[in-house]
Order: structure tokens, then sequence, then C-alpha cells
């Protein structure tokens, strides 16, 4: 069978090339130049199993589950793929109680973590490839996000027989839980040759255009076994890891949603900063846009950061938040979750005082007058005990809120005697 047939065929409605090398009488090099592009390797004929999305296992369990397979092979990160074939074979193979705590301590632990535009997945390869070169390491894995999709990858440098002596090849296998049993892999023999591919290479039309809805970024994050720890304790003072000659990101709500589900209070104020110098129709543009209905199942940034108490960046969050239009600030923090509760009453009603302290920090950008309307109610909602806690805290809330005022209020007063001329 010759290239071009091969070329010519797809797996669903998948529409890569597929290479069955059982079906193969290619050359060598004819191998390794189709390899070069991202591939579907299976037996021709071949259909992907697809998971129902109507269970309980979702897109990030599955690709969860893809790396901590890589992680448990630390030589080559290979991963058995029967173990995603059916649905009987991932409810055996699947924790999702498991998963989930995984999922977030990566999102919460990692050390190396790209927020990216997607046509930069090429260059951040490259960057990831030179870092295992130089490390000596032979294998990463990644889990790589949008803010509607949960996908994974391996990388993996492989040294093979040529000739007289031995060369590296680079390899990545890229994990999307809609092709649920199949990767899309990729072989070359210099990493700088993927320095031009997309993100959208590696995956299907259909999958894309649903996952990028609002902008077409990532979060990159590289995965090791010492993130995974038994408290969800997030990692203050975070960085993104910067990727050279990359392009800036757009102002938009993915970027926003990354920067709050991973704890990236810098990342968020660098934002603040480029919506402060917008026009002011710009910028109004840019809250309605995070003020726009979400898809069924989308959970917003804001949520997350709430759920797995990302303190600093809910912190950082306010400085966007005395940016927008007073009438647009207490949507913008109060916003329904998909089972009608606020995410900000939620948190309020936690119990935890960290996480009160700041969601009162963030109440202070509110008219007062709203902030009554949020607490009265859900104060009268509370068990005994914990209302009294609520009350307590907001009595301090009010008291600051005081204070405040009579300082502006001594400053205001030395500013106008200084102006004034003294009467005669």
């Amino acid at each position: 069978m010759n290239m071009n047939m091969n070329m010519n065929m797809n797996i669903n409605n998948y529409s890569f090339p597929v290479y069955d090398k059982n079906n193969w009488d290619n050359t060598l090099k004819e191998t390794e130049l189709f390899k070069e592009v991202p591939y579907l390797s299976a037996r021709l004929g071949d259909q992907a199993y697809e998971y129902s999305k109507d269970g309980d296992i979702s897109n990030y369990h599955l690709s969860i589950q893809y790396i901590m397979g890589v992680l448990a092979d630390q030589a080559k990160g290979k991963v058995d793929l029967s173990h995603f074939s059916s649905e009987e074979a991932l409810s055996s193979h699947v924790s999702l109680e498991e998963n989930e705590h995984n999922y977030h301590c990566f999102n919460q632990h990692a050390s190396t973590v790209y927020h990216i535009n997607n046509h930069d997945f090429g260059r951040t390869l490259v960057d990831l490839f030179e870092q295992m070169n130089n490390s000596g390491k032979n294998v990463l894995a990644l889990k790589i996000d949008s803010s509607q999709h949960s996908m994974a990858a391996r990388l993996y440098i492989k040294n093979t027989e040529q000739g007289q002596g031995q060369e590296r090849r680079f390899v990545i296998n890229f994990y999307d839980p809609n092709l649920t049993d199949k990767t899309v892999r990729c072989e070359v023999d210099d990493a700088l040759k993927l320095n031009d591919y997309s993100l959208r290479n590696f995956i299907s039309n259909q999958t894309y255009l649903s996952s990028y809805v609002d902008a077409e970024i990532s979060s990159i994050i590289v995965c090791d076994k010492a993130d995974i720890r038994d408290e969800h304790k997030v990692k203050e003072n975070r960085a993104l890891t910067p990727l050279s000659q990359s392009s800036p990101l757009p102002l938009s709500a993915a970027r926003l949603d990354l920067l709050l589900t991973d704890n990236f209070a810098v990342g968020i104020q660098k934002m603040a900063e480029e919506v402060k110098n917008l026009s002011e129709s710009d910028r109004k543009m840019f809250f309605n846009q995070l003020l726009q209905p979400r898809a069924e199942n989308d959970i917003s940034g804001l949520q997350c950061a709430f759920n797995y108490q990302c303190f600093d960046a809910l912190e950082a969050y306010s400085e966007l938040l005395v940016l927008a239009p007073p009438e647009q600030r207490t949507d913008l923090l109060t916003a329904k979750s998909e089972n009608g509760w606020s995410n900000l009453a939620r948190a309020i009603s936690s119990g935890n005082k960290d996480m009160v302290d700041v969601c009162f920090y963030l109440l202070q950008w509110l008219p007062l007058d709203e902030v009554n309307e949020l607490v009265f109610p859900l104060a009268e909602s509370l068990p005994l005990n914990d209302m009294c806690t609520l009350w307590e805290q907001y009595t301090d809330f009010m008291q600051q809120q005081s204070n405040s005022l009579i300082k502006d209020a001594e400053i205001y007063a030395q500013q106008s005697a200084a102006v004034t001329p003294a009467s005669a």
C-alpha cells in the first residue's frame, strides 16, 4: 500500500492521515517523512471508541488518566489505550475522585506552566524538548486546557539505530478525549521542525471549533508525580513560564479563565494594566464580553478560583473590578453558577475564614446597598452559628468601610484648607 492511499484514509470523522504498519510497504525515508505530519496510528478500517458524554466521566477525567499512564512508565511513557476502548474498560480503569484530585493538584502545584496562543504550540514543543535535552529526561506528560476542554500529550525522545550510529527522534502523542482510545502522533528527527505547528494541527476541526469559542489560547502544564499531594494548598506567587518570540495574548474571557483557574495573580494584574490602557468604549466592550452567557457545563474561571481557594488570583481580580463601570461590577462578582447559586454567596457561606476574608475584600468595590442585598438574605439562610460568624465578619467589614470614609474625609478637608484663602 503506498503513501498516498494512507494519506486519504481517516477514522470516524477525524480527517487525519492513518499509518497502519501492517499494511505499509514504503521505504524507511518515506515512512519518516509521513510521520512528520500529525497522523493516527491504527489499523486501516478501525473505528475509534468515543465515550458517552452523558455519563459521569468527563474529558478531564480521561486526560488525567492518560497523563497518569505516561507518568507510570518512566522509560518511555507508553500508555495502554485498550483501557480506554470501551465503557466497561473505562469504568474499571478510571477513578473519578482520584483524577479530580490529581487534576487540581497539577493546576495548583506545577512549576512549568505556559499560557499560549495556539499557533505558538509548536514553539512550545521545541522549548520543552530543549529542556528535556538539557535535563536528560526522555519523557514528559503535558496537560493541555482551553477554557472549555481538557487534553493531554506525551513527549518522548527516543534513540533509533541508523546506519553505523544512533539517531535521536522527537515524538509527540496528542490525546484528545473525544477520540477516546487513539492518539494523534508526530515524529521528527529535529525538534525545530515542530516550530511552525499550531495546536490545531493535532485536533479535529469539530473539537477545535467547540473548544475555542472565545479565544484560541491554551494552558500547557508540565505534570509531575511530585505535584500530587494530599492537600490542595495553592502555590503562591506563581509566575507563568516565559516563551521566547511568542505573540501577545488577546484580552479575552478565556485568558482570564485560565489565569483564575491556575491562580496566576501576576497575570491578572498584567491584564488589568492592559485594560486600563483601553479607550472607554473598548473597555466597556471587554467587560461586556466577560458577562456573556456561557455554554452549558462551561464553568467560569471565577467559579474555579472560589472552589479551589485561589486567594491570590481572587485578590488580583479586584484590580479588574475597579476598572469596570460601576453598574457592571456586581454582575462581574456575583454571577450565578449553573445551579443558580452566586459563586460569591457560596464562598461566603463556606465557613472558611480565609475565603470569607477574600470575599469581603472583593465586596468593598460594590455599592453598600448591593452588599446588603447579598449578605442579609444569605445570613438568614444559614445555621445559627454560621449566621453569627457572618454577622461578625460583616461588622468588621462595615467598620473598615467607615474608617476608610473618615480617612478620605480628613484628606479632603486638608486639601480644601490648603487651597482656600484664610478669611480676614
